[in-house]
């Protein structure tokens, strides 16, 4: 038997989003009987292919097939944008599915109901990742078993076919970006690799470090500060390395230490300064004195 391994993902209303791979619309897919195309101007390039509920004389069939492709072995990610007219109902609305003529027929598949749509009458993309056996040379992907009966229409924009190094979703809304399975191990975003950006802004911290400036600030002596470095290996509050190295660095946290630190600095270097000038002062006078 195949191992396949599939994830399901929801994004809310998407106005973007990647052509690298495969990009399928309406002249790629077949449409069957009971689905039309349609002017859309909300879909891409303006149309979409429509199903109509209660669509008399005909029964729940194949919405949308093909065309078959072919596949090299290895992770793919299919992303179908799609709309309802009346997102309550829990019940499947369509079957998207893969189907292989070089890999034993069916072998993914996914149940859409309306209630999976965050809003009626709003686009929202599914994401279905897949990897590929060897022995799988081509597939198509398909919209079967339209459910004639539940009172709702279903819109389908374009199927999108790429390779799994772009960004994904999980079912909780976190976004992946290269990240095996999508696992952002509970953060809202992911990246395996490096990023760059042109400006990053971090929220705001309501407690800011300059509270270190006030009088009454208990600044830790120097020789407490001399003996806790050697017990510990780290300034204090600051994270160990395997601490780091186990949770990572909160960076607006860090950013906000960093601060903490420098300030603390700041008056150590000035209190020194006071002691050295004092010093002077009383060298000074002591010369004169001779």
């Amino acid at each position: 038997m195949k191992k396949i391994y599939l994830l399901f993902c929801l994004f809310g209303s998407v106005q973007s989003f990647s052509q690298t791979g495969i990009f399928l619309q309406e002249p790629q897919l077949s449409i069957n009987q009971g689905s039309q195309a349609i002017q859309d101007p909300t879909a891409y390039g303006g149309t979409a292919i429509q199903r109509l509920q209660g669509t008399p004389n005909i029964p729940n069939t194949t919405m949308w097939y093909g065309p078959y492709i072919p596949f090299k072995a290895g992770d793919y990610i299919l992303q179908f944008r799609m709309k309802v007219s009346a997102n309550t109902n829990t019940n499947p609305i369509v079957n998207i599915d893969a189907n292989s003529n070089t890999g034993g027929g069916v072998f993914a598949s996914f149940l859409v109901t309306p209630a999976m749509f965050s809003k009626p009458n709003v686009w929202q993309v599914f994401t279905l990742t897949m990897h590929v056996p060897q022995d799988v040379s081509d597939m198509e992907i398909r919209g079967m078993d339209f459910n004639n009966q539940l009172q709702t229409d279903l819109y389908v924009d374009y199927v999108n076919i790429l390779t799994q190094n772009v960004i994904t979703t999980n079912l909780s809304g976190n976004v992946a970006i290269g990240v095996p399975n999508s696992d952002t191990k509970g953060y809202k975003l992911g990246v395996n690799g490096d990023a760059i950006f042109n400006r990053v802004v971090v929220k705001q911290y309501p407690n800011w470090a300059d509270y270190v400036f006030e009088e009454n600030y208990p600044l830790r002596s120097l020789h407490d500060l001399e003996q806790y470095i050697q017990q510990n290996g780290h300034l204090p509050e600051v994270p160990s390395a395997k601490q780091v190295e186990k949770t990572g660095l909160e960076v607006g946290e860090n950013q906000v230490l960093l601060l903490k630190k420098i300030e603390e600095l700041t008056l150590y270097i000035i209190n020194q300064n006071k002691r050295l000038e004092a010093c002077e002062m009383e060298l000074k006078e002591l010369k004169k004195g001779k």
